[in-house]
Formats: C-alpha cells, sequence, structure tokens
C-alpha cells in the first residue's frame, strides 16, 4: 500500500497496527478489507481503528458483522465521520452486553439497521451520540425512547435530527427531557437549513431548528454574519463544517435560562432571541457571537 510504502506517520500509526493484528487474527476480513479502494489510497488512525473494530466485531458476532458490511457506506471504504459511527456503535454494542444491560444491548445490536443510519451524516453522528447519553447508567431512557410509537418503525433522518437535540440536554435535565421530547408532535422540529462558502474554511452547513413554525430568514442571516465574524476575527479557517442552532422557548424544561449556551454539539437560544418573535437584532448578533 503506498501510504504504508512511504513510512508510517503518526497519524497512521493505530492504522497499521488495527490492520496487521485482522490479518493475524481475521485473514478473511482482513482480505476483504484491503480490496476497498479507499485502503489502497489512505488511511487514517480514526478510520484504521475502526477497521479494527469490524475486525473484531467478525469474531465477537458474525450476524452483527453481516449487518454492518451490508451497508454501502461501509462496503466502499469509512470516511472520517462513517468510522466515528461505527468505533461509537461498536463501543455502546459491546459494553452494554459486557455490563448485563440485555434490553439495551438489544436496542444498540440493532441500531445499524434503522433507516437514519442507510447513509450517514453529521445529524447522524449527533443522534447516536445522544442515544449513547441516555442510555448510560441504567438505560430506561434509551429503552423508553426506542419503544416510543413514533420509532416504531425506525428512526428516520428527519427524526434522528430532533434526537441529536437531546445531547446534552439530557445530563442536566434528565427527570423532564425524554417526557418533553416524546410528547405528541415534539419529534417533528422545523429545520432551516444553508449551506455558505468562507474565504478560509470553504463550504459550511448552517442549521437552525425550532419547535415552532418559523416564516423568515432573518436569525439566519445573523447567524451566517456571526460565522463569517468569527473566521475574519481569528485569521484562520472556521474550525467546524457543521453550526447548529437549537431555538426552545424559555420554560420548556429542554435547556438552560440562560439566552444562549454551547452543548458541546450544538448552540442553544432562547425563542424570544428570534427576530421573528420579537428579538432585537442586536440582542440576537450579540449572543450569537
Amino acid at each position: 500500500m503506498p501510504w504504508i510504502a512511504d513510512g508510517i506517520e503518526n497519524h497512521e500509526e493505530i492504522a497499521v497496527t488495527a490492520l496487521v493484528n485482522c490479518g493475524r487474527f481475521a485473514p478473511e476480513t482482513f482480505d476483504a478489507l484491503v480490496a476497498k479502494p479507499q485502503l489502497q489510497e489512505h488511511v487514517n488512525n480514526k478510520t484504521g481503528q475502526s477497521l479494527g473494530f469490524l475486525c473484531d466485531m467478525e469474531a465477537k458476532s458474525p450476524a452483527l458483522w453481516d449487518d454492518f458490511t451490508r451497508k454501502g457506506w461501509v462496503q466502499d471504504g469509512l470516511s472520517e465521520l462513517e468510522a466515528l459511527i461505527t468505533q461509537d456503535l461498536y463501543s455502546m454494542i459491546f459494553e452494554s452486553a459486557e455490563y448485563g444491560e440485555v434490553e439495551t444491548h438489544r436496542a444498540w445490536s440493532g441500531m445499524i439497521n434503522m433507516p437514519f443510519l442507510e447513509t450517514v451524516d453529521r445529524f447522524d453522528r449527533l443522534a447516536v451520540l445522544a442515544l449513547a447519553q441516555i442510555g448510560n447508567g441504567t438505560g430506561e431512557g434509551l429503552g423508553e425512547t426506542m419503544t416510543h410509537p413514533t420509532f416504531a418503525d425506525g428512526i428516520s433522518d428527519r427524526e434522528a435530527k430532533t434526537i441529536a437535540m437531546l445531547n446534552s440536554i439530557y445530563e442536566s435535565n434528565s427527570d423532564r427531557a425524554i417526557s418533553l421530547f416524546l410528547e405528541p408532535g415534539a419529534a417533528s422540529l422545523d429545520v432551516e437549513e444553508r449551506v455558505i462558502e468562507l474565504p478560509l474554511a470553504g463550504e459550511v452547513n448552517l442549521t437552525i431548528f425550532r419547535r415552532y413554525r418559523h416564516r423568515s430568514t432573518s436569525t439566519m442571516d445573523l447567524l451566517e454574519r456571526s460565522v463569517r465574524a468569527n473566521e475574519k476575527f481569528m485569521g484562520a479557517p472556521f474550525p467546524d463544517k457543521w453550526v447548529v442552532l437549537h431555538l426552545h422557548d424559555s420554560d420548556d424544561g429542554w435547556v438552560s435560562r440562560q439566552p444562549g449556551s454551547h452543548a458541546g454539539t450544538h448552540m442553544n437560544m432562547q425563542r424570544n432571541y428570534d427576530v421573528e418573535h420579537g428579538g432585537r437584532i442586536e440582542d440576537t448578533y450579540r449572543v450569537l457571537l
């Protein structure tokens, strides 16, 4: 492989180790993996480690391995985002088995066959992270979520975007977050999206989620303006390709009562700062910055 033949860089060490172990302990899997075009071109530590997890998965659960390898995004080689999803699912599947959490293990084992993972995007991973957070400890929240009638036919791409908003919310509002989320209609957020081109970072995706319908793009305009201002101020490429804003009612129990907060995966801002709902442009822009 050219990327190995020219010397093993620091960002390739885990990948090489994973492939060597795979070749030793699962030679047929190794043969299948190295036939992928991606492995001939370039593999970094994140994608390489995920290949090692897939090899380990075949040994632990051939049925689960089959479920993964049927996915088109596995068959054509793992992107970095797809590699992270693979690692997340692997960890949750086998950790729940190790701790004897039968229902949680069953839920995670079936996750790969959910509609939202037919293809992989940023919000799919955020949804997986949110579900992992809900599933920590007893896993009761995860069971309640996965058995809700809303998801009887599996989690759709649109529903995955809503689930993604539970990340970090559940930790601070665990008593109410699940019940609020599962209220009738709560799993249908209004979504506004825009793709912009920044001078240094290039393409960046902006998304606003609202738990109410909107008609104006004024707040989206301010979000774009703040992202552009941040890149200009840094004098360096904007560090993220996705900027997500969740607008909420101050008393709905989802997030804190602060005007704005950063949840790690997305930003939260109170509804009354939405320009359409009476927010003053200068106040909204200040919170976004």
